[in-house]
């Protein structure tokens, strides 16, 4: 995944504030930020939560801001304005603390990246009642072409059946198994959310 291409999807300005929450080692703030005026990126994992800091530092981006915390907590705390709000949550999916407040936001777009369709079903179900939703397939642990287009498409005629007031749009970011594996040696065991995805949101960048 080219950043340009990630840039174009994101369709940040600089007049818009942008809240990216489950955000890791901030690789999807980061490329969000050269087209906002602000954006405010949090992560519950304190390690993660380091790793974006020092990678702001190492791209000199300025117009970022790192909060470590859980994303409910925050987002039911946080009083100031959302035009565009990036969700990546774990496969577990988001929770009902974090949706239920996203609902009474004046929120102009959400953008959700996940990496499991069950629980992304789930979320957008509930969510595209009250937002116009654009969804990033990526998945690139899966271990054949076959079964990623299959997800995709499972994922795509699940879209199409339910009704949603408003549309959900679907982009295939593509299946890049091999430069994942490539990424990955010695690093199979680690727990969800740890170096292994870091190693994904690297590919991002590639």
């Amino acid at each position: 995944m080219r950043m340009w291409e990630c840039n174009s999807l994101l369709k940040t300005s600089k007049e818009e504030i942008v809240l990216d929450v489950y955000s890791g080692v901030g690789t999807i703030g980061l490329i969000a930020a050269r087209n906002a005026k602000k954006v405010m990126s949090v992560e519950i994992n304190k390690s993660a939560h380091k790793n974006a800091i020092e990678n702001a530092k190492r791209n000199n981006v300025d117009n970022i801001d790192f909060v470590c915390d859980d994303a409910g907590r925050f987002i039911s705390k946080y009083i100031g304005e959302i035009d565009v709000l990036i969700m990546d949550p774990p496969r577990s999916g988001s929770d009902e603390t974090f949706l239920s407040t996203v609902i009474n936001k004046e929120i102009k777009k959400i953008i959700y990246i996940s990496c499991n369709p069950e629980t992304l079903a789930r979320d957008i179900e509930y969510l595209s009642k009250y937002f116009q939703i654009t969804i990033l397939f990526y998945n690139p642990n899966i271990d054949t072409l076959g079964e990623f287009d299959n997800r995709f498409n499972e994922l795509n005629r699940f879209l199409q059946e339910f009704k949603t007031k408003y549309p959900v749009k679907l982009v295939n970011l593509g299946y890049l198994n091999q430069e994942y594996e490539e990424k990955i040696p010695g690093l199979e065991n680690e727990p969800e959310r740890g170096k292994r995805c870091f190693k994904c949101y690297e590919l991002r960048l590639d």
